[in-house]
């Protein structure tokens, strides 16, 4: 009777398992500090953080400038770059970096529904973007969130709204090409903006955060219009309630950078009614999804957006409280 009953457990956990297979366990947590630069750059909230030959471009929300170009080794402004307005060029108040495609960037000014491009030209050592064209799209057919260049040319971009799948797959003209990506069956049946993730790319794999809930997915392009889902996690079993989500379901992601060898992805994991929202833990992924690290940042400050040095030492992490600000994060030990 003992062992029939120890046969029965395992049979259950064994079922357990397999009806969530794709559940991702966390691990435990690495408590790691964020230093602060000495120099003090006055800044409204940064949007994201791109490292450019060796300069971080911070996009911010509002402010005279959209863009302040910073030294990465000691924090001190370079430069305040662009013009807010409605000109060629010119950004409103969400300028959102979409990535390079070589020697060129893409810059998708979210609130006039255009997609900047400049040449990325250095200059006595600084890098200066220099104005080449502007791509506009319907509001009416699309609503575009976040987006990320390939290798290749090709473009990913989250399509918050009318299409059946949250990815886009576009091409250099930002014509459309496949829809890809759902973890439901029609995204439209939804809330609107509930599928809104975070992108980030290397090569011609890509990976998509979920923002609203913890939902990590990997693809690869494997032809001029094909795209192959390498993995996928969930940090939580996916739950609705008729077209929104379950109550218990917690935040997931705001920021994810892909480098050579690693993926980072800042997680959320609170709940949205919770009274402190702090966000502080940062998952480090091989390219094969693998787990490598949960770090903790041990600061008392609600992590934004990173970007990652080239020789994949360092994370540059934004924060909103106490106050907005770039911090730095040595990982070299861990890589």
């Amino acid at each position: 009777m003992k062992k029939l009953f120890v046969f029965i457990m395992f049979l259950a956990c064994t079922a357990c398992t397999t009806n969530n297979p794709y559940i991702l366990d966390l691990r435990e947590e690495i408590p790691i500090e964020a230093v602060s630069y000495p120099n003090e750059v006055i800044m409204g909230n940064p949007l994201d953080i791109n490292l450019i030959n060796n300069n971080l471009y911070i996009f911010v929300y509002q402010g005279d400038y959209p863009i302040l170009i910073l030294d990465p080794e000691d924090g001190h402004l370079i430069k305040e770059w662009g013009a807010r307005g409605n000109g060629p060029g010119e950004f409103g108040d969400y300028p959102i970096p979409w990535g390079r495609c070589k020697d060129k960037l893409f810059i998708h000014d979210e609130n006039r529904f255009i997609v900047h491009q400049y040449d990325i030209k250095e200059q006595e050592g600084i890098s200066s973007l220099s104005f080449v064209k502007d791509f506009a799209f319907s509001r009416f057919k699309y609503t575009f969130g976040y987006g990320t260049f390939l290798e290749n040319g090709k473009v990913v971009v989250n399509s918050i709204n009318n299409t059946p799948q949250p990815l886009m797959l576009m091409n250099l003209q930002l014509d459309s090409l496949n829809n890809f990506g759902g973890v439901v069956p029609d995204q439209n049946e939804y809330s609107l903006g509930l599928f809104t993730s975070e992108l980030a790319s290397y090569g011609n794999t890509f990976v998509q955060a979920m923002k609203n809930f913890g939902y990590l997915a990997c693809y690869e392009q494997t032809g001029e219009k094909d795209v192959t889902l390498k993995w996928k996690y969930y940090l939580q079993p996916l739950k609705f309630k008729d077209n929104q989500l379950d109550k218990s379901m917690k935040e997931g992601f705001c920021s994810i950078k892909m480098t050579k060898n690693y993926i980072f992805a800042v997680y959320k994991g609170c709940l949205p009614t919770d009274e402190k929202r702090i966000f502080n833990h940062i998952l480090m992924f091989d390219h094969n999804g693998k787990l490598l690290r949960n770090f903790r940042v041990t600061n008392n400050d609600s992590l934004g957006k990173i970007e990652i040095s080239e020789d994949e030492k360092t994370i540059y992490v934004s924060c909103y409280e106490p106050e907005p600000a770039i911090l730095r994060i040595d990982i070299s030990e861990y890589v």
